[in-house]
């Protein structure tokens, strides 16, 4: 919009001047021409919509001098396409707040809207459009005559548009987007009068015929059962009181609109919903008759006719607060004129009786009173659901597959739901309505935010209405009860209700962790009221003498009504003893024997001091200290979303799963977008994953929570959902959920960019910065972009721009990043050196060790493995006796050296080994390796003693959580396992192998031993060579990393840029790609009859002995980076690595193409960084030089 103001006033700056030059003619038509354009668009009022954002696009830009149609709004993206030949379909009735979505539903068009409300003028306008539109789409039936003959008269089909029949979380009156829409070619299926596709499709698709249809039709019909969807699935703010204990048959009549179009077309024998009642009641005398209104109506946004009074001798009313689905739960029969309720009870097994002409009656599945002409033809429940839910309608999600748009479409409706109901009892706490959020799961967000002003009578609501059994249940989850029962009493402002909160939670807390708390207790909120809190914890720790004595004293005191409460407090003086603490002993004191009062307010000064220091013990993972701190601030009354957060990120690190895991579910109550989001990414983190059927629906919905808050975090998410299900479906469902994210800002872009469409990304930062916003993070995303498409010079000079306003981490790191790719290392070390200056944190191995190769520097590559930070992570878990910061080889002895890349690399370092063990002695270390490669180093080195390690990012049925549970901190999972521990206490001393190849590697001249160093099995070689076929030539191919964005993916090609590679004659190509590509083999087959030998039963992630034994049968294996090209020159194969990128440059020796590792291998380089087209060429001629 800032776009457009700026250039109205520039058109008006320019109009001013063209009128004193009306005389001459090419002037008089500027002047027409920009007036037109500022009255009949830039003057116009743009619509636009928040929720589903969109752009209008300038008719002048579209058809020359507007073509009549400007009085229209242009949407979508199709408009801007050169030459489009998609047809118009010009869009009637439609609100403004649904362009957006509408126009993503039909991509097979060009859109363009008339104004809601169409004028008489506009209506005439229609007429004389040019060109003329190919499809006429109207919103239900809200044309008017004009419309009507326009399309007679000009021959232009007329279609219509609805809502589906899963919709959304919200109601459609809150103008939340439809996640499933209907586009009718005849009527529509609500309107009796006419066929409908519906009822064409009902009346003669042979489902029979389409088993795959049905099979997923059964599916789905079990998932929106199972997850209780419906149309509308609007979260309720309260507990619902419900119909209660069903003594007899319960009959429902469920209510609907009067003005809505259903009823209007389908209300045939004009049925009022008082007549349904009564209906109801006189067809089933003995039973319950209860009427639900619809929940439009309760809610005020539309009106009904149907005055409640009048029908209170007939049934009963139940407000639809409950949703519908959980009220049919315990209805026998329902009652309906035509509406969607009625099928969605029927899909649920009760019996539907219609008075009107219901879209699902008349297939012989309902009781109807309306006799149906059309439909003869009887349909069993499945084909019923398969027309209506799967054939008819189009979801949003995934317009192509309707089976995975509408399984989409229900968890992306229940991760809606969720959100909801946080924004929802958000809004009734600043709108003062406490009651709701006091009997519900957000209790939470009221303690926190309404520290000062808690009544007593709100917290004894509060407590009595909360079940915190739910919350404290379970041994597992010391440090959350700990959080939870310092935050609760810590916001309560009475003891009575301190009191009340204990006796309700103490019995699920862990012994320890209540003693704890009491003693905290008597020191910041000291009262007799603990005393027969501690009496029962030494009772049920069998002291039952100590208790006695305790609960004798108590009752003395509150016994003397001569002494007010101030008068009386605990102190405890000894210890009682609980299992192993000492035993303690309280002593009631009286009048002036008491303590001073002791005061625990905490300035703003005092809070910053102790985030900061728990900030520190965090690092340096100090748990007591932590933990002690974490207490003060929690029941001082300082908790804060921060805080909880902190307190989740040391559950974490300490893989106390269990509360990591309910601190992050509780930060969801209390702010689901504090911090980025963060609370629904720990939860995901941290989750221990099975293979159960309960996991599997609670993953699924919680990586759709994920995607819905945290999209840019979509493959972050994926690698880890892909351990449990099939790839191919399950990445299906993650980008029909990432269709879903509709919001115009960064993080769509970022997901764009992950995606793999960089162009739509582009599209998405230019309407940002259009829109005037900035931020460097904007900046930064843009460059990035930018680059990744190929506009290397215009990436240059936004990050630029972005450091001279302002210097941070990320910009730097991103002009680096970029420098680094080009190859201009000379720039790179200037500018690493600037923003050293200016107190830029940069690293040394992610920054700089790349610059320093890049110039040759080998030795100060290598030295910049001496300070990482996995190094000063051992330091803190280990401590500096064990892990001492020496370099020195002399001082290895009895030392476990700790390798902790990924296989590539400790495949290409590996041939350093021979000369570390000289060195240091082979007696004097051992040497931890991945479990994968334990096999085939031990046989390379014989000498050395590996200690095999199962490294892992996050927890997965293969490394569970057991696996790593004795670990000092989660974050050293991809370094060591529990298996490791008993190494890491033997050794004398810790340290990582890579600080100590600089002794090795100083210049290029130390690289000149080459040779293979990894020693195949010889039968895993013969088993494959008697798989392949004899005398033939093989080239081995692996295209790209497991992990693939619009980023990564100038690195690597696809199967698609691949092509010419398989126009070579005579050769056999084997697949080397280690990770699921089943579907990119099928393409090659079934697209392009390019058949690659594969061997299904080769585990290539895990099996590097199977793969390298493989190789060996190879002539030539073609990889990017990836430990494909390492473990082939590891074992002397010959070797393409393809790479246009800078930090590739340096392994060039030789004066030519040779790697600086390997013999074998030669890397294949043409034109700039992202030219897979180029890459492709210069591998055919290499390919044709070595075969």
């Amino acid at each position: 919009m800032m776009k457009i103001n700026k250039l109205f006033k520039n058109l008006k700056a320019f109009i001013f001047n063209v009128e004193r030059l009306l005389s001459i003619p090419e002037r008089k038509k500027l002047y027409i021409h920009f007036r037109n354009r500022i009255n009949n668009f830039y003057s116009k009022k743009i619509p636009n919509s928040e929720n589903y954002p969109y752009q209008i696009h300038d008719p002048y830009l579209v058809f020359e001098e507007g073509k009549d149609y400007e009085e229209l709004f242009f949407v979508g993206e199709n408009w801007l396409e050169n030459n489009s030949s998609k047809p118009i379909a010009l869009m009637i009735g439609f609100n403004n707040w649904k362009y957006g979505f509408i126009t993503d539903y039909l991509k097979e068009y060009r859109t363009v809207y008339t104004p809601r409300k169409l004028s008489l003028s506009t209506s005439l306008s229609l007429f004389k459009l040019y060109p003329k539109p190919n499809v006429i789409i109207v919103w239900g039936y809200t044309e008017n005559h004009f419309v009507r003959r326009y399309s007679i008269k000009k021959d232009i089909p007329l279609y219509r548009m609805e809502d589906g029949f899963i919709r959304s979380a919200l109601l459609g009156a809150s103008h939340a987007t439809p996640y499933s829409l209907i586009l009718d070619k005849k009527g529509l299926y609500y309107n009796p009068e006419m066929e409908s596709d519906l009822e064409m499709i009902l009346n003669n698709f042979d489902f029979q015929e389409d088993k795959q249809l049905l099979i997923e039709a059964e599916k789905c019909l079990k998932l929106i059962i199972d997850m209780k969807v419906s149309k509308y699935n609007t979260p309720s703010t309260k507990e619902i009181n419900k119909l209660g204990i069903k003594i007899k048959k319960r009959i429902a009549i469920l209510g609907q609109v009067d003005n809505d179009a259903a009823i209007r077309y389908g209300n045939i024998d004009n049925w009022s919903t008082e007549e349904l009642i009564q209906l109801a009641r006189y067809e089933n005398p003995e039973a319950d008759i209860i009427y639900r209104p619809h929940p439009e109506v309760y809610k005020g946004y539309q009106e009904s006719k149907l005055k409640l009074k009048r029908i209170k001798y007939f049934a009963k009313i139940s407000l639809p607060e409950e949703p519908l689905l959980e009220f049919l739960e315990t209805i026998d029969h329902v009652y309906v004129i035509n509406s969607l309720s009625g099928l969605e009870a029927l899909l649920r097994g009760i019996k539907v009786t219609t008075v009107g002409a219901a879209f699902y009656a008349g297939w012989g599945l309902t009781d109807d009173r309306y006799k149906f002409e059309r439909r003869d033809r009887e349909l069993s429940l499945l084909e019923l659901f398969a027309g209506i839910y799967l054939k008819y309608p189009k979801y949003l999600a995934n317009l192509e597959n309707s089976s995975m748009g509408l399984l989409t479409t229900c968890h992306k409706i229940k991760a809606d739901a969720y959100i909801a109901s946080f924004d929802i009892n958000k809004k009734l706490f600043f709108n003062k309505e406490f009651e709701p959020l006091l009997e519900n799961d957000y209790w939470g967000y009221f303690l926190l935010n309404n520290k000062d002003d808690l009544s007593l009578k709100d917290e004894k609501n509060m407590l009595s209405s909360t079940n915190f059994k739910k919350y404290f249940e379970g041994n597992n989850s010391n440090l959350f009860q700990l959080t939870l029962l310092y935050f609760v009493a810590g916001a309560l402002q009475h003891d009575e209700s301190r009191d009340l909160f204990i006796q309700k939670v103490r019995i699920y807390i862990h012994t320890m962790v209540l003693n704890e708390f009491l003693f905290d207790l008597e020191e910041y909120y000291p009262g007799d009221y603990l005393i027969k809190h501690s009496s029962w914890l030494l009772k049920e720790n069998n002291e039952f003498e100590i208790a006695n004595n305790m609960m004798s004293q108590y009752l003395k005191i509150t016994s003397k009504e001569n002494m007010s409460n101030e008068e009386l407090h605990i102190c405890q003086k000894k210890e009682f003893e609980l299992n192993d603490i000492n035993q303690r002993e309280l002593i009631i004191c009286k009048g002036n024997d008491t303590q001073e009062d002791k005061s625990f307010s905490l300035n703003n000064d005092d809070i910053k001091n102790l985030f900061e220091a728990l900030e520190n013990y965090k690092i340096t993972l100090e748990y007591d200290n932590f933990i002690n701190i974490a207490k003060k601030l929690l029941i001082t009354n300082n908790a804060s979303t921060l805080l909880f957060t902190r307190l989740c990120e040391m559950a974490t690190l300490k893989m106390d799963t269990n509360s990591a895991i309910k601190i992050a579910k509780l930060i969801q109550k209390l702010d689901i977008y504090a911090h980025n989001r963060a609370s629904v990414h720990m939860e995901l983190e941290n989750f221990d994953f099975n293979l159960s059927s309960k996991s599997f629906e609670y993953i699924t919905d919680l990586f759709t929570l994920q995607l819905t808050l945290n999209p840019d975090r979509l493959n972050r998410s994926w690698a880890i959902l892909k351990k449990y299900f099939a790839q191919e479906n399950y990445y299906q469902f993650f980008s029909s959920i990432a269709r879903l994210y509709v919001k115009n800002d960064i993080h769509q872009a970022v997901l764009y960019l992950e995606l793999n469409k960089p162009l739509k990304s582009i599209g998405i930062l230019k309407n940002l910065i259009d829109d005037g916003e900035k931020s460097d993070k904007l900046s930064v995303e843009y460059a990035k972009t930018l680059f990744t498409i190929g506009k290397h010079d215009e990436a240059k000079k936004v990050i630029t721009e972005a450091i001279s306003i302002e210097a941070t981490h990320a910009n730097y790191t991103e002009y680096l990043r970029q420098l680094k790719a080009k190859g201009k290392f000379i720039e790179a070390f200037r500018v690493s050196k600037e923003g050293l200056s200016k107190k830029i944190k940069l690293t040394d191995e992610g920054h700089l060790m790349p610059i320093y190769f890049g110039l040759g520097k080998i030795e100060e590559g290598f030295k910049c493995f001496h300070d990482t930070a996995l190094k000063e992570k051992l330091i803190h878990a280990f401590g500096k006796d064990k892990y001492k910061s020496t370099h020195s080889i002399s001082d290895i002895k009895n030392t476990l050296l700790i390798f902790s890349s990924g296989p590539a690399e400790e495949m290409r370092f590996a041939s350093i080994y021979n000369e570390l063990s000289k060195a240091i002695g082979f007696n004097n270390f051992k040497l931890t390796c991945d479990y994968r490669l334990k096999n085939i180093l031990s046989r390379s080195f014989p000498q050395i003693t590996f200690v095999a390690v199962k490294r892992t990012r996050f927890f997965t049925p293969e490394s569970p959580l057991s696996n790593y549970n004795r670990l000092p901190s989660f974050e050293l999972c991809n370094t060591l396992d529990n298996s490791t521990i008993k190494h890491v206490k033997s050794a004398s001393q810790i340290k990582l192998v890579t600080e100590l190849f600089f002794h090795f590697r100083k210049t290029y001249n130390d690289f000149s031993n080459k040779k293979p160093h990894l020693i195949v099995d010889q039968k895993r070689v013969d088993y494959f060579k008697k798989k392949l076929p004899q005398d033939a030539i093989f080239v081995g191919l692996s295209w790209r990393s497991s992990l693939t964005n619009a980023m990564r993916n100038i690195h690597y090609l696809s199967i698609e840029d691949m092509l010419p590679l398989f126009d070579i004659p005579n050769i056999y190509f084997v697949n080397l790609q280690y990770d699921e590509c089943q579907h990119e083999l099928d393409i090659l087959r079934n697209k392009y009859n390019v058949e690659i030998i594969d061997f299904p039963e080769l585990d290539q992630m895990n099996d590097f002995d199977g793969v390298a034994g493989l190789m060996k049968n190879l002539d030539l294996v073609i990889s990017p980076f990836t430990a494909v090209i390492e473990l082939a020159g590891s074992i002397g194969v010959k070797g393409l690595l393809f790479s246009n990128h800078g930090e590739s440059f340096w392994r060039k020796v030789d004066g030519g193409n040779s790697d600086v590792w390997y013999d074998s291998v030669k890397i294949v380089s043409s034109g700039e960084i992202g030219n897979q087209k180029a890459i492709v060429m210069a591998l055919k001629k290499e390919i044709l030089k070595i075969i």
